[in-house]
């Protein structure tokens, strides 16, 4: 049996409970309250939905909520079914408290029914397709609180340490620790935060999502603008422990004016490369470039860089001057190169590979991701 089959758990259609058991519950009808691992339970939600549509569902179903006790992942796990179909779980914070506030009211391992929303969903052609997504319907006591959070205040920043909800193995094998991730609220669904592992694009590389209960206070912080700092800081099997420390207003004019002068130090001080090394780079989604092909840095000031410690970002042209490519995000491999360049090496580039997965044909999406090979020589190009 497949790890996710074994974590999410086989479709139990063929397991009814029988009402006698179910505790029923509802809400305020906001349906605030997510769970994870749909994407594993694609079809049976196209069944539950009757099929895609070029229009996003929004059906209002009942689902129930059971304790998973058998899961060899996690044995706290709450599952959610929706026809007597397994559609995700709730999230793994959310089933601990969700399990421990049944027990306070007297209502211990009790299965429960709630409403619940099936959303997104959409086929609407040229691989434009959405993924189903499922928002449960619970009373307040059974949610939990937005505040629930134990932030450690220091004299320059506020340090969160979380584990992350609904971790994508898959993408977690291309983590290491100490990896700088970064966070994206999407503008139409601001309850949820997701976690991308350092140097991804074009909507790959998610990791994670960002436990609600730490939403609100992270949320907030990036609505004003200011900085996060996030790294990996345990690997787990079920997953990965970030440490994400919010930067006040203060701090980040102290810390900005330091690493312009740090970078201007490292840009203009002599340093001679070891070797070179494979990268992640970025292509526009209309590119016509190919394996093996080479490319050259486009080449400016060093004074450029400098004006802008925190948005590094390296242009690569083709043999004609045109530029076809870029290297952003990931901060500490672009000082390295830059600090190759500017201490009179020649970086020869050559593509490896570019990605083309189908969700890159999705309009909101304007970059894909290549890798490639970077050697050094010095003096000027023969």
């Amino acid at each position: 049996m497949g790890f996710f089959s074994w974590l999410f758990g086989k479709s139990r259609s063929e397991k009814k409970v029988p009402a006698k058991s179910v505790l029923n519950l509802s809400g305020r009808g906001d349906f605030e309250v997510e769970i994870m691992g749909e994407s594993h339970y694609q079809n049976a939600l196209e069944r539950i939905c009757g099929g895609r549509t070029d229009e996003p569902a929004n059906k209002i179903v009942q689902a129930t909520l059971v304790h998973e006790d058998d899961n060899p992942y996690d044995h706290l796990a709450i599952r959610v079914e929706i026809s007597h179909q397994t559609v995700g779980h709730l999230l793994k914070s959310h089933a601990r408290y969700f399990r421990n506030t049944l027990k306070s009211a007297g209502h211990q391992g009790a299965t429960v029914s709630c409403p619940a929303k099936i959303v997104g969903g959409w086929d609407r052609g040229g691989g434009d397709i959405g993924y189903f997504g499922v928002r449960l319907d619970l009373p307040d006591a059974y949610i939990e609180p937005y505040d629930a959070i134990s932030p450690v205040e220091t004299n320059k920043s506020t340090v969160l340490t979380f584990e992350l909800d609904n971790a994508n193995q898959a993408e977690l094998l291309h983590c290491k620790l100490g990896d700088y991730v970064k966070f994206w609220k999407p503008p139409k669904d601001p309850k949820c935060i997701f976690v991308y592992r350092s140097g991804s694009v074009g909507g790959s590389g998610k990791i994670g999502l960002i436990p609600r209960k730490y939403f609100e206070v992270i949320a907030s912080h990036m609505d004003k603008g200011l900085d996060i700092e996030s790294h990996i800081v345990k690997q787990t099997k079920k997953g990965c422990k970030i440490k994400c420390t919010l930067i006040s207003k203060e701090e980040m004019r102290a810390e900005l004016q330091e690493e312009t002068e740090r970078l201007k130090i490292e840009l203009t001080k002599k340093y001679t490369p070891k070797k070179g090394f494979t990268f992640r780079l970025q292509l526009p989604k209309t590119h016509d470039l190919h394996e093996n092909q080479p490319l050259y840095l486009k080449k400016k000031p060093v004074e450029y860089y400098i004006k802008r410690p925190r948005s590094l970002r390296m242009e690569f042209v083709d043999k004609d001057n045109n530029v076809v490519a870029y290297k952003e995000n990931e901060l500490p491999l672009i000082r390295r190169l830059l600090r190759a360049h500017f201490s009179d090496y020649e970086l020869d580039l050559k593509i490896l590979t570019i990605s083309t997965p189908d969700k890159y044909t999705l309009p909101y999406i304007d970059a894909i991701e290549a890798t490639a090979e970077v050697t050094f020589h010095k003096g000027p190009r023969q």
